[in-house]
């Protein structure tokens, strides 16, 4: 992916692979991103996701490493039929230690295959997920 992406407003769906996939440093936001053949959206190290809808994609609705913030986001009904095997979740932080946890604040989580979040996260604590506050 590229380093500082910035990908903002409109629709990304029914890729035969990754809705958006970027390197570090990106922005994503106001974005749909549905039906997609892999994750919805991947992303690398420092990478902010604002107030996308992510849905329906077969793997995790958004995987990012360290460092990322995800605020104001819905992720709906993403990781049931990858191909690979590998059911997903809403969001997969694939960090190291916890300083390199990623933030969230403000999104939604309704029936992502696996749950709502895996990895080291930090919560706000105005996440829902499948109407739970977190």
């Amino acid at each position: 992916g590229h380093k500082g992406l910035l990908v903002k407003n409109g629709t990304i769906m029914h890729m035969p692979d990754d809705g958006i996939n970027t390197g570090s440093e990106c922005k994503i936001e106001q974005v749909r991103v549905v039906g997609n053949q892999g994750e919805g959206i991947g992303g690398s190290e420092a990478c902010l996701f604002l107030n996308n809808i992510v849905g329906g994609n077969t793997g995790n609705g958004i995987e990012c490493e360290d460092g990322c913030s995800l605020i104001g986001n819905i992720l709906n009904g993403n990781g049931y039929l990858n191909v690979a095997g590998e059911p997903g979740y809403g969001v997969e932080c694939d960090t190291g230690t916890a300083a390199d946890a990623c933030f969230l604040s403000k999104n939604v989580f309704r029936d992502n295959r696996q749950g709502c979040t895996t990895g080291i996260t930090v919560s706000a604590g105005d996440n829902s997920c499948d109407g739970v506050l977190q």
